[in-house]
């Protein structure tokens, strides 16, 4: 590319070439014509709805389960998977438990449970393959950061 110097006349590049380039001149009254990058495609939603469910007074695990549409014997499979990460059957009055269906089946999938009420730690009871639950425990980075700063900034 040359720059055109002052006094030297403008010579238009043949249509066809201009158009090879996608390129629109400002002496035609037009600007230059930019593509814009296609918009991320955003991440499909999870396979489930989450719902939260108030633990009430006088309610049982076992029950609340049940009343998510699972049976009692795969209600009890659910809490023995969390067993050795949280016993479940300790939960107390007003705690909100997370429960998974299926948007597509409406089946259980699975349970999210504080660990903590800072919401830093939460057991994920989950239906795998053999029907049967798998428990873990999230553990998210970011919350501790965050409490310490709120100390310090409540502390001055």
């Amino acid at each position: 590319v040359r720059v055109r110097q002052e006094g030297e006349a403008f010579v238009h590049p043949p249509e066809s070439l201009a158009e090879g380039f996608g390129a629109v001149f400002p002496e035609q009254g037009l600007e230059l014509a930019e593509e814009e990058p296609p918009a991320p495609t955003p991440p499909p939603p999870p396979p489930w709805i989450e719902k939260q469910v108030t633990v009430k007074r006088g309610s049982t695990i076992a029950r609340i389960l049940q009343d998510e549409g699972l049976e009692y014997s795969a209600a009890l499979a659910l809490v023995d998977a969390a067993s050795e990460i949280h016993d479940l059957s300790k939960i107390r009055i007003g705690e909100q438990l997370t429960m998974r269906t299926g948007r597509r089946d409406e089946m259980f999938h699975g349970l999210v449970y504080p660990l903590d009420r800072h919401g830093e730690r939460k057991l994920l009871v989950q239906r795998n393959d053999t029907q049967g639950f798998s428990a873990s425990e999230e553990q998210l980075e970011n919350h501790k950061g965050e409490r310490e700063i709120n100390k310090k900034l409540s502390q001055n």
